[in-house]
């Protein structure tokens, strides 16, 4: 991460403030001012304490001015609401005064509370790993209380060793919707929409639309990109079908999600082909980048 660009900087920061702020959300009104033992922080004091810092050191000293930190005590904010909203107005204030920054102010100096000059955009790095150094405390101390907290980026532990299996699919396609891109051979076209649910290994599906009137879908993963599908249908004419499929799971360069199937009937003349299919876009969201 760059902290010597001022944009870049400012998103990385949103993004840490906000995982820091799910944490703090995570302390029960009553443990607040709970320490792990005599002369420790307590929950208030580590969220006042990261308010303070980084509005009243962090924030006055990148301008060229002296640090100005209060302290973590109850007298700048007491009680659960209180303290919270101390948090997040000094967060506000904070992001104005970095903001108003320039380019040319992040490569000169500035002087740190033990008068040490250090280059601002460095400065402003020390700031994040401040702030995350404390909520490593956050987890630490609500982990003492029993109390659950969320996984830093999504995925707990025991989840990602799950999904760094071979045989789990490394694209996830868990709630998202596709249609045909080619199909020439078979019954599903452009009206039909294909819905998948997995866990990563084992996959079920619907589909419906144009010539389907309702179909259904049970597979597994075979590998990070491969997949293995059986899957019927009954068609707005009344006809009974039933085929099985293998196929690769990609992402293309607009961050989208395709399938391409080398697939075969079941019924019928037993006949099969090639069909390809790609994640409805205007349902993407984050999943793009």
């Amino acid at each position: 991460m760059e902290t010597n660009r001022l944009a870049t900087f400012l998103d990385y920061l949103r993004s840490v403030h906000g995982r820091t702020r799910r944490v703090v959300l995570c302390i029960p009104p009553a443990d607040l001012e709970w320490a792990a033992g005599p002369g420790r922080f307590t929950f208030g004091d580590l969220v006042r304490h990261l308010a303070g810092i980084e509005r009243y050191m962090y924030a006055e000293t990148v301008h060229g001015r002296q640090s100005r930190y209060p302290g973590h005590g109850t007298d700048l904010a007491d009680g659960y609401e209180a303290t919270l909203a101390y948090y997040d107005r000094l967060h506000e204030e904070s992001v104005a005064l970095f903001g108003a920054l320039t380019e040319a102010r992040l490569d000169d100096k500035c002087l740190t509370p033990a008068g040490t000059p250090i280059t601002v955009w460095k400065w402003l790095r020390a700031h994040v790993e401040h702030e995350a150094h404390h909520r490593g405390q956050l987890y630490l101390m609500l982990g003492l209380r029993s109390v659950p907290t969320p996984p830093l980026y999504g995925l707990t532990s025991e989840e990602v060793r799950v999904r760094s299996r071979d045989d789990m699919l490394s694209v996830d396609i868990d709630g998202k919707r596709f249609v045909t891109t080619g199909n020439p051979h078979g019954v599903s076209g452009a009206e039909t929409i294909f819905e998948y649910r997995t866990d990563g290994r084992r996959i079920t599906g619907t589909y419906q639309g144009g010539r389907i009137a309702d179909g259904h879908v049970i597979g597994k993963a075979t590998g990070p990109d491969t997949i293995e599908l059986l899957y019927h249908c009954v068609t707005t004419d009344g006809e009974l079908l039933a085929g099985s499929s293998r196929g690769r799971v990609s992402r293309n360069a607009r961050g989208l999600v395709e399938l391409h199937f080398e697939w075969a009937w079941l019924t019928g003349d037993r006949s099969g082909g090639h069909s390809c299919y790609i994640e409805l876009a205007n349902e993407a969201g984050d999943d793009r980048g």
